[in-house]
């Protein structure tokens, strides 16, 4: 019981100091806030920002728009359009999702977006969206009433496994609170529920109570959000599915993907993922022109871009060496060239862990060591682990290097890490199989001939070119006799094909207005808003490809768009049914 109490004051004394660390930063955030603006307008009841181009921007696309004002809504149900990133990459595409669905609709645009994101609010306007909510942290008293329920919950004896699985009203608070966790602390696989898991928590609990009451007596018709991770992202999607709204999910930033959310069990489906009866029914009945597609794109597309997952991150890429064979590949780590290679893709491990419906393991970093734990005793092959490019931007404290050094002995001479100042683009010509828990290797290294291992649901899962144990045994006994493995037979490698044409380009629509740059906070705001300024005067009236798709895939009720324009040019064919 005193064990109990000495915890209690320790939390309670963490949240305070908290509490003080947040006066700096919202401190520094108003002295960020004022930075972008002119003050006398500003004091006089005017947003004006010191970024010429940007107010450009602004006064344009409000031109633009108010030639388009609805005044009579043809329905109370509402579309909400979120923009919880304080980035414009985000907000930008989203609000032309929304304005989209507000023409073909007839139904009035609420936003949502951070209290004190003025730039974010500002788009909304220039998009005639006037009804902007401020999602807020809440009063101090507030916060202090959750933290508490947060303790009174967890308690002082639950384990991580119980976190995750915790639910309130059927919205996992648990899985966010951990994946938040692991993301902002840059600690994976966390053992045990420390303090700032309290806090998060409480977090959690109070942005669910925020949803609720703002939205209880609100229709919600569609709900518009990209980023389904964190706290409050992934508790605002699945409070929006829970009040049986559709939610169109964007993948990407200038061409992209939509998936089309229609129902409650959806809420861990990947936004990048496709309905399995779109990809069977094309290729069932366009196999050959789309194999043709496919083919003609292989060689650039796949083979010479593989491996550069990192690009949307504007990472400077510097030149590396590649291995020229097999041979001299087996004389850079002293191996027998006739044992079988197979390429092992670590993930980043404080993204994505939720992403899918389910996997064979707690989170990627459980996945990892257990795997390297089977894979140093299986001598009859050489393993090769390869870090996910992105590790470098994430910075986590715990990442594929710091686990291989601890876990991997000079004697387990068969498993090694990839070498930095190589290219990982042409290996496949050396290995015999690929394996990853559930990134983009498994629907690459098909159309390249490679057999794959996968660990679980992903974007690619069921669709016939994979190797998908459904438990853990399973899994570790595909490790142990992988050098059995079968080459892949022509009809799995034409699927991989399929998909992999449809993921990367069938799949997929260019905004034209959007300028694509940096997605990292730290961009260049002044070159960005030039160029998005340009893009704006030249494609003025928001028309074309993307919005075409983008409505046949609404009309039609599918879950995914299609490129129309692509699919009508290369079947001469209007017959793209509802595949629901």
């Amino acid at each position: 019981m005193l064990k109990n109490i000495d915890k209690t004051i320790f939390l309670i004394i963490y949240f305070f100091l908290i509490e003080i660390k947040q006066v700096k930063i919202n401190f520094i955030n108003l002295v960020n806030f004022f930075k972008q603006l002119k003050l006398i307008p500003y004091f006089k009841g005017k947003i004006t920002f010191k970024n010429k181009y940007l107010n450009n921007f602004l006064q344009i696309n409000s031109n633009i728009n108010n030639k388009n004002i609805i005044k009579n809504y043809s329905k109370k149900d509402k579309i909400i359009v979120e923009s919880l990133i304080n980035h414009p990459l985000y907000t930008l595409p989203n609000c032309i999702i929304a304005n989209k669905l507000r023409e073909i609709y007839n139904l009035e645009c609420i936003g949502i977006v951070r209290e004190g994101d003025i730039i974010a609010e500002s788009i909304m306007k220039s998009f005639n969206i006037n009804s902007v909510l401020k999602l807020n942290r809440g009063n101090f008293f507030l916060r202090f009433f959750f933290y508490i329920k947060a303790i009174r919950i967890i308690g002082f004896s639950r384990s991580i496994k119980w976190l995750v699985n915790y639910k309130s009203n059927k919205i996992e608070i648990g899985k966010n609170v951990y994946e938040h966790y692991v993301r902002n602390k840059k600690i994976p696989g966390p053992k045990k529920i420390s303090a700032p898991f309290f806090k998060y928590f409480s977090d959690a609990l109070l942005y669910d109570n925020q949803f609720k009451k703002i939205f209880k007596n609100v229709r919600i018709s569609y709900w518009v959000q990209a980023e389904h991770q964190f706290i409050p992202n992934r508790i605002l999607f699945q409070n929006a599915l829970l009040k049986k709204a559709k939610v169109i999910a964007r993948f990407g930033v200038k061409k992209v993907s939509i998936r089309n959310y229609k129902n409650f069990s959806e809420k861990n489906s990947n936004r990048s993922g496709y309905n399995k009866k779109l990809i069977k029914y094309l290729f069932k009945n366009y196999k050959h022109v789309l194999l043709q597609q496919a083919n003609k794109r292989i060689n650039f597309s796949l083979k010479k871009k593989i491996g550069n997952e990192d690009r949307l991150l504007n990472i400077k890429l510097k030149k590396k060496k590649i291995f020229r064979s097999k041979k001299e590949l087996c004389d850079y780590f002293n191996w027998e060239i006739n044992k079988p290679l197979v390429l092992i893709f670590a993930h980043e491990l404080t993204d994505g862990n939720f992403n899918n419906k389910w996997n064979l393991f707690l989170d990627d970093k459980d996945w990892f060591i257990k795997t390297l734990k089977k894979i140093k005793k299986i001598k009859n092959v050489n393993w090769i682990i390869k870090p996910h490019p992105s590790e470098k931007i994430y910075n986590s404290k715990i990442n594929t290097r710091t686990i291989f050094k601890e876990m991997v002995q000079d004697n387990d001479k068969n498993v090694r890490l990839f070498p930095e100042k190589y290219e990982v683009k042409n290996f496949y010509k050396f290995i015999s199989v690929a394996v990853t828990s559930h990134g983009t290797p498994g629907y690459q290294y098909p159309v390249l001939g490679i057999p794959t291992v996968v660990c679980g649901d992903s974007s690619y899962y069921g669709l016939g070119f994979n190797l998908e144990p459904k438990t853990q045994i399973k899994y570790f006994k595909i490790l142990s006799n992988i050098k059995n493995i079968k080459p892949l037979t022509k009809e799995q490698q034409d699927r991989s094909k399929v998909f992999w044409y449809v993921f990367n380009f069938l799949g997929k629509a260019e905004i034209p207005s959007i300028y694509y740059s940096d997605i990292k906070m730290k961009y260049d705001r002044k070159k960005f808003w030039k160029q998005s300024l340009k893009l704006l005067k030249k494609h003025n009236k928001y028309k074309g490809n993307f919005y075409k798709s983008f409505e046949y895939q609404l009309k039609n009720n599918n879950s995914n768009l299609i490129n129309i324009e692509k699919f009508f040019k290369i079947k001469k064919t209007k017959d793209l049914k509802n595949f629901n």
